[in-house]
């Protein structure tokens, strides 16, 4: 909708705000590390009805036998909810220090041969074949 007729339609604002945006503020040290914060992910964790929408979305979709990437993967717990819909194996791609926690659940719950986890820039990873 526009509301100002005689003012010029211009996209090219917008389009300069957004590769700013992704060349310059996402690329920030502390936007790396954000949602690996500790808080972040305990209350993501501790949302009982946001995990329940993942995981109910999730077994809908994931088909036994299939093989999932998990983007940001964070702690793996949409992986984990991948494998109980029978995700024959999960590649989990996560490039900030939450891996670490994500690696010690993966080997706690036994998911070590179905589940790889790739620390990495999604950009950067490269799946085994």
């Amino acid at each position: 909708m526009i509301l100002n007729k005689s003012a010029p339609a211009t996209v090219q604002s917008p389009r300069k705000l957004r590769r700013w945006f992704r060349r310059t503020f996402l690329k920030q040290a502390w936007m790396l590390e954000e949602f690996a914060r500790p808080s972040v992910q305990e209350n993501s964790l501790l949302d009982k009805s946001r995990c329940d929408a993942y995981r109910e979305a999730i077994l809908r979709t994931v088909k036994p036998g299939e093989v999932v990437l998990d983007l940001g993967a964070g702690t793996g717990l949409l992986s984990f909810f991948a494998l109980q819909a029978g995700a024959r194996h999960v590649y989990a791609i996560e490039m900030s220090a939450i891996a670490d926690a994500a690696a010690e659940l993966i080997a706690a719950n036994g998911f070590g041969d179905c589940l790889t986890l790739i620390r990495k820039n999604s950009k950067q990873a490269r799946l085994p074949v």
